[in-house]
């Protein structure tokens, strides 16, 4: 157990801050009702691993204080600096302190955490990467968002860093298939959970994740035709929290319903991609998807569309690349190509797509648009901007 002294008279903050950390066991929390210039009798505790600051740092007397702090340790005890707002004045003194790290509110819970990891294991934010967290949602039922979510989990999974982990995260709680398409049973028990999310820590999510042999996770739930199954929006933000801080890769597949979690989920992603078809129905559902999550207050979203069974060239029903990109304009990701026997065959046996073929150009198109195009070798680059893809457009914010 280490233990962290939270400083702070914002009771909002250090409540969050209390129920973000509390559930990694590794942690003993102290909060201290002060301000950072009222410490005192705190400073003689020899017991304590870390602080974490919450400060005005427009106010000197708090500056003042914040060096008195860093000082009276020496740079043995690490400080998190949490700013009321964003003051380039400060960062420097705090940079001169050699202040282990800041957060400018408001603070996301798995920001909060993994800077706490970050700073106890002495480690820069260059050396720990903040997670990857993609969502995927439909833009009508039938549009393959599942196949898209499943295979990017692998994408993501195969192209990591050496131990960087993966958990593809089944949201359609009512006709999720995540784990029925893999052929794995689905562990997670929402029943378990729903009356009390507060039960819900980093023990209890363990022995809910199935694993796949590939090494990526899966968080999914056995739902009934007859059931249909809520999930109260903390639950969902909990159980996101702890598997973002947990895995370097999230993929989220989202169900075409929207539900009351749905904006909270959609502005913690760093990028959502709506799936589409090449027809004109699902394209213009897919434009009221957009306006959709522009309209969450907010959030800034810029959702990116990926037509899955993409033919470059006009289709009968009169639709071509062209259209698309008219129609979608900047929202357009890219598309996937229409392999439905490939795809039809990995679905039936339970096994990814890149199990029967790795080169599959549905793999090739995938990859094109989930990973930056720095990452991939010369012979996998499109030769025209026709692709866009994701590249964190989007910051996450609590």
């Amino acid at each position: 157990m280490q233990r962290i002294v939270i400083v702070s008279k914002d009771r909002s903050f250090w409540l969050c801050a209390h129920s973000a950390l509390k559930i990694n066991d590794q942690f003993e929390i102290v909060l201290v009702d002060k301000l950072v210039s009222e410490l005192d009798g705190e400073l003689r505790d020899k017991s304590i691993d870390a602080f974490i600051v919450d400060m005005d740092a427009t106010k000197l007397v708090e500056l003042e204080a914040i060096q008195r702090l860093s000082q009276r340790f020496s740079g043995k005890v690490p400080i998190l600096v949490i700013l009321q707002r964003h003051n380039e004045a400060a960062l420097r003194l705090l940079f001169h302190l050699q202040i282990s790290d800041f957060i400018t509110k408001p603070v996301a819970a798995p920001d909060l955490i993994r800077a706490c990891l970050r700073m106890l294991r002495n480690e820069t934010r260059s050396e720990n990467t903040e997670s990857r967290i993609l969502a995927f949602m439909p833009a009508a039922s039938g549009n393959g968002a599942t196949t898209l979510a499943i295979q990017t989990a692998f994408i993501l999974h195969k192209t990591a860093r050496a131990k960087a982990k993966t958990c593809l995260v089944d949201l359609n709680l009512q006709e999720g298939t995540c784990a029925e398409y893999l052929d794995l049973d689905p562990r997670f028990k929402l029943s378990e959970v729903s009356a009390q999310p507060d039960r819900l820590d980093q023990h209890l999510l363990d022995a809910m994740l199935t694993k796949h042999p590939s090494g990526v996770s899966i968080l999914a739930s056995q739902g009934s035709p007859r059931e249909i199954q809520s999930i109260d929006e903390e639950l969902v933000l909990r159980l996101l929290d702890l598997i973002s801080v947990s895995f370097d890769n999230v993929v989220i597949d989202l169900p075409k319903t929207w539900s009351a979690w749905m904006d909270s989920v959609l502005l913690g992603a760093n990028e959502t991609f709506i799936v589409a078809e090449m027809t004109v129905p699902s394209i213009r559902r897919a434009q009221r998807v957009i306006h959709a999550i522009e309209e969450i207050p907010d959030g800034r979203l810029h959702p990116k569309v990926i037509i899955n069974r993409f033919e470059r060239r006009r289709t009968d029903n009169g639709i071509s690349e062209a259209d698309v990109q008219d129609l979608i304009g900047e929202h357009f990701a890219g598309g996937v190509a229409n392999n439905y026997k490939l795809v039809s065959e990995a679905v039936d046996r339970g096994v990814a797509v890149h199990d029967i073929d790795p080169n599959a150009n549905v793999i090739r198109d995938l990859r094109r648009i989930i990973i930056p195009e720095t990452e991939l070798a010369e012979d996998e680059r499109p030769s025209q901007g026709i692709f866009s893809f994701g590249q964190n457009l989007f910051k996450r914010r609590a």
